[in-house]
């Protein structure tokens, strides 16, 4: 999340929201990383015409609570 909210100031994005959720009650909290980053809505309305929110992999265990209209799909490891 840091480089990527690097990333967006150095092209003038600027946040609207920055928020931290307790994912903890929801996935259980042995499945949370260590350190999450707090979840963020930038303003992209200029440049594409919404606004996003961001937010990291919050669960080890992500697959279990996300919505999964094609049966044995997983969600994608996190990138280095």
């Amino acid at each position: 999340m840091p480089a990527t909210v690097a990333a967006l100031a150095r092209q003038n994005v600027r946040d609207l929201r920055s928020f931290s959720l307790d994912f903890g009650k929801l996935v259980g909290r042995e499945n949370l990383p260590e350190h999450l980053a707090p979840q963020r809505i930038v303003d992209l309305m200029p440049r594409l015409g919404f606004h996003m929110e961001l937010t990291e992999a919050f669960a080890s265990n992500i697959d279990d609570f996300i919505f999964n209209p094609f049966g044995n799909w997983k969600a994608r490891p996190q990138c280095p």
